[in-house]
């Protein structure tokens, strides 16, 4: 039978995917559900990736005589994956930037970050900020070899690159590297700002926070600061679902999903 007439299905699945992002390009589509669309793509390609690229990536770990056996080599086929992610993300940021925003700013909704303040709004994120967020800022320093950090699923951080205070020398910098958890299960993401002549001002959280940097790490100079998000294996490996209490079995695994391989 020819190979050829068959599609691989976690290629297919991103074929799928990429029309739900092709809906957030469309302009005859009302700009909120453009939004939405976007947000749909992102979520859908969270799990895609927690599950299915999980499962490949555990056959990696097979030896290679196991390997021989399948029909495909899951090692092309996550290259394949990446490959078409990394351009379908490109597509993403470029309805986003060069579509959407556009778009929001015609209807007077601006989508700011921390270095478009005006004096008004530099002096709300700081209020904001200390009445707000401040609580819930636990900065972790890393210390190479000596303590890593357990980043929990799906939550959002910054990493945070950092160079000493009034350093004299500037060609042998330490640099010092610290990790911020964004607190989105206690405040929104998107924080609304002081209208202005009828414009509508929106920030990220994540730029508040990189805005008052200075105050979290007294005695260091934030250098850079960028958001990441860190998603953990979900896939469910039951080793024999006819033995044993196999409600248990489901249950154990449900918690796994919280500690898996990054």
């Amino acid at each position: 039978m020819n190979k050829k007439r068959f599609f691989n299905r976690e290629l297919s699945w991103l074929s799928f995917n990429h029309r739900v992002l092709q809906e957030a390009e469309d302009q005859t589509v009302p700009l909120y559900e453009r939004l939405k669309f976007l947000a749909i793509y992102s979520s859908n390609l969270d799990e895609f990736f927690r599950v299915r690229v999980a499962s490949h990536r555990s056959l990696l770990n097979l030896k290679k005589k196991t390997q021989a056996k399948l029909k495909f080599d899951p090692n092309e086929l996550l290259k394949e994956i990446h490959k078409t992610v990394n351009k379908q993300q490109e597509q993403f940021g470029e309805i986003f930037r060069e579509d959407i925003l556009p778009e929001l700013r015609k209807n007077n909704i601006y989508l700011i970050d921390n270095t478009e303040l005006t004096e008004t709004q530099t002096q709300f994120i700081k209020d904001y900020f200390d009445e707000n967020i401040k609580q819930y800022i636990q900065p972790i320093i890393l210390i190479k070899g000596k303590f890593t950090p357990f980043l929990q699923n799906r939550h959002l951080y910054l990493s945070v690159k950092l160079a000493p205070k009034n350093s004299k020398s500037k060609k042998r910098i330490r640099h010092t590297y610290a990790i911020v958890e964004i607190p989105t299960e206690h405040l929104p993401r998107f924080v609304e700002l002081p209208s202005e002549s009828g414009k509508h001002f929106i920030i990220f959280m994540d730029d508040i926070i990189r805005h008052s940097l200075h105050e979290v790490f007294t005695g260091l100079e934030p250098v850079s600061a960028y958001s990441i998000k860190l998603t953990r294996d979900a896939e469910m490996y039951i080793d024999d679902e006819f033995k044993g209490d196999l409600l248990e079995k489901i249950k154990k695994g449900i918690k796994r999903r919280n500690t898996g391989v990054p």
